[in-house]
């Protein structure tokens, strides 16, 4: 039954078809390699490196990871290459993500490795390199393309949809994929959940049938966030404060937190959670409780916005649209109305509050009635915390003043009282 699920995806490609499966060593795409071989088609794995093993001194799982892959593609009989895009990961997404926690905002990896690695780098790299005519991925959500628009004998956008087990839907680490990528994919897994896809692979006889997910940052493993960070930004100690702006207790840094993380303070036998950073003057703001109103937000606004139509776009900057969002990997969607706000960018009210929005973070778009992702982007703002919290609106006032040479005494002397 698994299997039929699967093949209920594909049955309109014509066969035979040269496709290249991204073969990660783990579950998901051994078993994606398998459902296409079952169905006649000529596959080829390859097996990325983003990630420097020679530059890194905690724990990294990248020989583990190809260790896996070729034994999946020995089982399979299918040939495995081996891609290197480590001056690209390092520019595309790592320096990013470094460069965004210094600017005091949350990144997210993941979302920038799929647009600029995954489906970008390594896409050109299977169809230019090694004549495939499709990319494949192990990833869980749904591409649906137009008649004929795979060849390009019809045009038409592709969308892309949640997958079928919405626990382990992807379409958020997916929804700022270019959209002209999508026609160029496919995504075995798409009707599968994951106890389905551990079932084929068992029968399967995969070697990697029982290899647990793998988490952490993309391309870079699991390990522990604070200390794997700290060796590439130094410290920048500040303050936490509270909402008045008085001082609690010193930090290291500003990049080592983000909105809604429990901060343990000593002394503190209340638990404090982090509402606000701010970059200029390395204050943490932090409130009492995760249930305190400033941890919360209903006024979001939206850049670097990514939409799977024009048509999609065009809606959203000529008037306002319903909508569905997310802004965290499976947190529960919620309707909001999306409208265009200052040049390239949209205000995102929401209809109920959400917990712990942070700048920076992907948030992902949903038509309110089907599936269907319509785009992605990154928080730009949160306008409740600015409104509401005058010591918070403050910052950005000091953000004036540190301009000039003058302003960023006057402010230094202003944080040491």
């Amino acid at each position: 039954m698994a299997l039929k699920a699967a093949r209920r995806l594909l049955h309109g490609l014509r066969i035979p078809k040269k496709i290249a499966v991204g073969m990660s060593g783990g579950v998901d795409s051994g078993v994606a390699a398998y459902i296409l071989k079952q169905q006649g088609h000529r596959v080829v794995g390859v097996h990325m490196s983003n990630w420097d093993a020679s530059d890194e001194w905690g724990y990294c799982t990248g020989e583990q990871d190809l260790q896996s892959a070729r034994a999946v593609c020995k089982h399979l009989d299918v040939p495995l290459y081996e891609a290197s895009f480590i001056g690209e990961y390092w520019t595309l997404v790592f320096q990013e993500l470094l460069d965004g926690l210094e600017r005091g905002v949350t990144p997210n990896p993941d979302v920038l490795c799929n647009r600029y690695i995954k489906f970008d780098k390594l896409l050109n790299y299977s169809r230019e390199r090694l004549g495939a005519e499709f990319l494949a991925m192990g990833h869980y959500a749904r591409i649906h393309t137009p008649p004929g628009g795979r060849e390009g004998e019809i045009e038409g956008a592709s969308e892309l949809w949640m997958a079928r087990d919405t626990d382990k839907d992807q379409s958020y680490f997916l929804s700022r994929v270019r959209e002209e990528t999508l026609k160029h994919v496919l995504l075995p897994l798409a009707n599968l959940d994951k106890q389905q896809v551990r079932e084929i692979a068992r029968k399967a006889g995969l070697p990697n049938a029982d290899r647990r997910s793998s988490v952490g940052i993309c391309m870079v493993g699991r390990r522990k966030f604070d200390q794997f960070i700290s060796g590439y930004l130094d410290e920048r100690p500040g303050w936490f404060v509270d909402l008045d702006g008085h001082k609690i207790a010193p930090h290291k840094g500003i990049h080592l937190w983000t909105i809604g993380q429990r901060a343990k303070v000593s002394g503190k036998p209340e638990a404090l959670y982090v509402v606000h950073r701010d970059v200029f003057t390395n204050q943490i703001f932090l409130c009492e409780g995760n249930s305190h109103e400033s941890l919360y937000a209903r006024k979001l606004v939206i850049g670097n916005c990514n939409w799977f139509s024009s048509a999609n776009l065009s809606t959203m900057t000529s008037s306002s649209e319903t909508v569905r969002v997310r802004a965290r990997h499976q947190m529960p969607l919620a309707i909001a109305e999306v409208s265009s706000y200052t040049e390239g960018t949209f205000l995102v009210e929401l209809s109920e509050d959400m917990y712990g929005p942070a700048e920076g973070q992907a948030v992902s778009f949903y038509d309110l009635k089907t599936d269907v992702c319509l785009g992605g982007g990154e928080i730009f703002g949160v306008l409740d915390r600015e409104e509401s919290y005058p010591a918070i609106a403050a910052c950005k006032a000091t953000r004036g003043r540190m301009d000039t040479p003058s302003g960023q005494v006057r402010c230094a002397e202003e944080l040491d009282r």
